[in-house]
């Protein structure tokens, strides 16, 4: 089975569509950082990965991979 992640930034829309999960945290963690404040610059960015859906950072400012099927027919 061959997998996409698509990443959406919460105030962008789509910035990247990967065939490897690890480049499309290291996308979706990369638009969160440039999205901080001086002051949190240095902050942990939380990543929270399920199944299907990856969460970085939090609401106002974060980013989501959602892993998709390729070449598969439902």
């Amino acid at each position: 089975m061959t997998y996409a992640y698509v990443v959406r930034g919460y105030n962008d829309g789509v910035i990247g569509v990967f065939t490897n999960k690890k480049k499309a945290i290291a996308c979706g963690v990369n638009y969160t950082k440039s999205g901080q404040g001086e002051h949190e610059k240095d902050a942990d960015i939380e990543v929270d990965s399920r199944d299907w859906v990856t969460f970085i950072g939090n609401h106002s400012n974060g980013a989501d991979v959602e892993k998709f099927h390729i070449n598969c027919e439902y």
